[in-house]
């Protein structure tokens, strides 16, 4: 049994957070609950989309796309990111990894994917490193977010990118 929530549109009055240098780089209170999964073999899967545009979200190397949260208690089950062609050129790549505390950067030793070239043509990319599926459960909020390994050389305006991610209480084993 599974339980899909999104976290896609303002209209749902939660917003994914792109992390650049100039800017407020911490999730706001209350902007993306996180949701537990209640009773052996629940399983909650996220989505988070950012919409690019040339006037914002420029996507340069280093960046944080901070995406979800994973409540209390609870450990991954499986990830992917969808993607448009993001980039003109050919540059782009892209890591799904656990975020420190100041939302900086990512956590070593916690990806799930590393260094995807997804953005450069578009199309999936699913958790191919084991050291983020094993992330033993912790008495916090975890949130997991996207790095820009390297930056776009030309954005593609109005491209999407999606992270959708499973998680489940820790106690279902």
């Amino acid at each position: 049994m599974s339980q899909f929530i999104s976290y896609m549109d303002k209209a749902k009055g939660v917003t994914p957070y792109t992390a650049h240098a100039t800017t407020d780089p911490y999730p706001k209170e209350g902007s993306c609950p996180a949701l537990q999964a209640f009773g052996a073999g629940i399983t909650v899967t996220v989505e988070s989309k950012v919409a690019l545009t040339a006037a914002a979200n420029q996507m340069a190397t280093n960046d944080i796309i901070v995406a979800l949260p994973i409540p209390p208690m609870h450990v991954p089950v499986d990830c992917y990111i969808a993607s448009d062609d993001l980039d003109t050129g050919t540059a782009v790549t892209l890591t799904v990894a656990e975020l420190n505390q100041d939302f900086t950067d990512i956590v070593a030793s916690t990806n799930f994917i590393t260094a995807s070239t997804v953005g450069q043509a578009g199309g999936i990319a699913r958790a191919s490193v084991a050291d983020g599926l094993r992330l033993p459960p912790v008495d916090r909020i975890r949130w997991i977010g996207i790095k820009v390994a390297a930056g776009v050389t030309g954005l593609n305006a109005n491209a999407v990118l999606s992270l959708t991610f499973s998680y489940r209480a820790a106690n279902a084993d």
